[in-house]
Order: C-alpha cells, then sequence, then structure tokens
C-alpha cells in the first residue's frame, strides 16, 4: 500500500483524498484510522485519541455532540462498588 501521504498516481491519501458521498466518508475513515494505528504501541497513543476526539467536537453544535455516542464493550465480571472498589483501588497500587 502506497504511504498515506505520498502524491503517486491515483492513490487516495489524506493530502489528496476529499469525501463527497457516504461511501468516500468511509475510506476517509479508513485512511484516518490507519494512520493512527501506526502510533498505538505509543504511551501517548489514548491522549493522541482524546485530543482527536476533543477538537473534534469543538466545531459541532451540542445537538450534534448528542448524536455521537461511543459504546464501550461491557465487561462479563462485574466491578465492584463502593468501599469495594475503593479497597481494590488501594490494593492495585501497591
Amino acid at each position: 500500500m502506497a504511504e498515506l501521504f505520498s502524491k503517486k498516481g491515483d492513490d487516495k491519501t489524506l493530502d489528496n483524498f476529499i469525501p463527497k458521498s457516504e461511501s468516500d466518508f468511509v475510506k476517509y475513515v479508513e485512511l484516518i484510522s490507519h494512520k493512527l494505528c501506526l502510533y498505538e504501541k505509543s504511551y501517548h497513543y489514548i491522549e493522541l485519541l482524546k485530543a482527536v476526539m476533543r477538537l473534534s467536537f469543538t466545531s459541532l453544535k451540542a445537538a450534534d455532540n448528542g448524536k455521537i455516542a461511543v459504546k464501550e464493550k461491557k465487561s462479563s465480571k462485574k466491578r465492584p462498588r463502593g468501599l469495594k472498589a475503593m479497597g481494590s483501588m488501594e490494593s492495585d497500587s501497591d
């Protein structure tokens, strides 16, 4: 696969691809995701994703922000609540 920022031929890159249709945006998401995933081993990767989301949301209207929801997979293991949770947090830091 050609590099994402290359200028060769008809390859779709982040620099030369302008999404217009829904399917174009799906392809664009794949390009962005591929570029970001190159850094997933970095200690700072989570902060990168948080910053991208924060900066992306700033231009949206409040009504549109509510339409976007990121669902996390539910853990099959129940997490302790209240004092039990605090006790397990203390033991994790030892």
